[in-house]
């Protein structure tokens, strides 16, 4: 009787110690699928984000087709206005476009905001989401590129250029101005070198020579800049080289346009080129 008491017991210490040593697991299922449930529900929320955005992007296209269509009939009523004399009415025409125009582009920058926000919450939802699964998100390109430019990367800064021009094209001028309600030449440069090239510029025409590496008119490339002597003493007027001999610059009396190196005003007081 003795001896099977003291091999219960003997079994019942025997159990104790190998339940401490090797604790079970008292998670439950519940607990265990707790990720695959977050998961779940994150993928359900990129799906709502993917349909909001495909709506904005149908928005954003619309409004810039609009805004296209705003700075054709801009262009329509400047070029009136230089072939007539009485301007006065062709003035105000224009004046009603481009009032449309900035309020069309305020209209279409806010809704690129909105898109490039949803755009950040799909990005950190992926995240979220790969953690969750254990796995690695690569966001950003994993092997360094050397400082040279190579041909793909030219390509989307001048992919990146055209953009932005089409974004300027139809802004009236304004001496001293640095946005869509009004720009000047240097002001013009200095706005789509930041925000295409992340280059600071210095402010003036006249400095924006000085400090460039000048270039000679055969060796321009698109976004190099081009100088103009328009008084003959100094620099006065600056604009960026888009190919082909064309280039955008703030003119005083029709704004932000398109012109050619070629054609004989410009031609008659251009000085060069420079790059940074």
């Amino acid at each position: 009787m003795i001896n099977k008491l003291l091999s219960s017991l003997f079994l019942l210490l025997l159990t104790l110690q190998l339940h401490a040593a090797c604790p079970p697991d008292f998670r439950s299922e519940n607990e265990d699928s707790k990720p695959k449930k977050e998961i779940r529900q994150l993928q359900k929320e990129i799906k709502n984000l993917d349909k909001e955005l495909g709506h904005i992007k149908v928005t954003e296209q619309k409004l810039a087709e609009e805004e296209e269509i705003l700075k054709k009939k801009a262009w329509a009523e400047a070029g009136k206005r230089k072939k007539r004399r009485n301007t006065t009415t062709i003035r105000r025409k224009e004046q009603k476009i481009l009032d449309k125009l900035t309020d069309k582009r305020k209209e279409l920058s806010a809704v690129r905001s909105e898109k490039d926000q949803i755009q950040s919450n799909i990005s950190r939802i992926n995240n979220r989401i790969a953690h969750l699964s254990g796995e690695t998100l690569i966001t950003e390109k994993p092997i360094s590129k050397p400082s040279i430019k190579t041909e793909s990367e030219t390509s989307i800064n001048s992919d990146n250029l055209n953009m932005e021009v089409k974004n300027w094209v139809g802004t009236p001028y304004r001496y001293g101005g640095t946005n869509k309600s009004g720009i000047d030449c240097s002001g013009l440069t200095t706005q789509i070198y930041k925000s295409v090239f992340n280059i600071s510029l210095p402010r003036s025409s006249r400095d924006q020579y000085s400090q460039s590496n000048k270039i000679a008119k055969a060796k321009i490339k698109p976004g190099d800049l081009v100088f103009f002597k328009i008084n003959k003493t100094v620099v006065s007027h600056v604009g960026i080289y888009l190919g082909d001999g064309n280039f955008i610059h703030a003119s005083t009396s029709r704004g932000v346009v398109i012109n050619n190196l070629s054609e004989l005003y410009y031609k008659k007081y251009f000085i060069g080129g420079g790059r940074y």
